[in-house]
C-alpha cells in the first residue's frame, strides 16, 4: 500500500506542511497539546482496581460523543466495568468502559449523576459522578489550515492526492469527529457547532486510491 510521507503530512512537527488553528465564533483561547488529566476513587485501598479519565462535559446533536477511561488492576485481576444513570441515547461497552453514541434533537438536555465503576470481582472503583449536557446547536467553532503534501512515504513525488479529513474530539487521541474534505485545493477549513469543552483536532491527507495518511500533529482549542 502506498504511504504518504510522514515528513511531509500535515502537522505542526513537520518541516514541510504546518497545521494551524484560528479561533472562530465562541470560543477560548488555543492551546498546545496537553495529555489531559481526570481522577481516581477507589472504593476500598490495597489491590482494589483503579479508574481515571475525564469525561466529556457536553456534545452537541449530530457530533459524536465518546469517553473510554482507563483502568489497571495490581493483581492483574480481569475487569468489568458498569454505568449508572447512561443516558439513552448511548451505548456502555462492560468489557472496556467506553460510553459513546451521536445523540439527536429528542435528546437535547442534561444527563446527571453518571457514574462508570470498575470490579476486579472483590473489590471496585469509580469515578467520581459527572453530567453530560446535549446542546440542539452550538456556537464554538474552529479554523484549520496547512500545506498540500508533495512527497509520498517513498520520497516519490505525490502526483493522485485526492482530499483531506479532520479528525477531531475531546481527547488526544481520540478522535470520532470526521470531516472528510474531498478537494486537494482546499487547505482550510471550519470546523462547526462545537459545544464547551477542549478539543483536539488532526488532518489526514489522501489519494485517489483512498490511501491515507498518518495523523498529523496534534492541536487544541478550548471552547468557553
Amino acid at each position: 500500500m502506498k504511504k504518504f510521507n510522514p515528513s511531509n503530512i500535515v502537522g505542526c512537527a513537520c518541516a514541510v506542511l504546518v497545521l494551524l488553528i484560528a479561533g472562530c465564533g465562541s470560543g477560548g483561547d488555543d492551546e498546545s497539546d496537553s495529555s489531559g488529566g481526570g481522577q481516581t476513587t477507589n472504593a476500598t485501598t490495597g489491590t482494589a482496581p483503579t479508574i481515571s479519565g475525564a469525561p466529556q462535559s457536553s456534545v452537541s446533536v449530530g457530533l459524536v460523543y465518546s469517553f473510554n477511561p482507563e483502568a489497571d488492576d495490581p493483581n492483574g485481576d480481569n475487569l468489568v466495568f458498569t454505568i449508572q444513570n447512561k443516558p439513552d441515547w448511548a451505548v456502555f461497552n462492560m468489557a472496556s468502559g467506553r460510553l459513546s453514541g451521536e445523540p439527536d434533537f429528542d435528546d437535547v438536555g442534561v444527563y446527571a449523576n453518571i457514574v462508570i465503576s470498575v470490579t476486579d470481582g472483590s473489590e471496585s472503583a469509580a469515578l467520581p459522578p459527572f453530567d453530560i449536557e446535549v446542546f440542539g446547536a452550538a456556537t464554538g467553532a474552529a479554523t484549520l489550515s496547512w500545506l498540500a503534501p508533495t512527497l509520498n512515504e517513498d520520497n516519490s513525488p505525490l502526483t493522485d492526492l485526492s482530499g483531506y479529513r479532520v479528525h477531531y474530539g475531546t481527547s488526544p487521541g481520540n478522535y470520532p469527529n470526521t470531516n472528510t474534505i474531498p478537494n486537494e485545493g482546499i487547505t482550510t477549513h471550519m470546523v462547526e457547532n462545537l459545544p464547551p469543552a477542549t478539543w483536539y483536532f488532526v488532518v489526514t491527507a489522501y489519494d485517489q486510491s483512498g490511501n491515507e495518511s498518518e495523523f498529523s500533529e496534534v492541536v487544541s482549542k478550548v471552547v468557553l
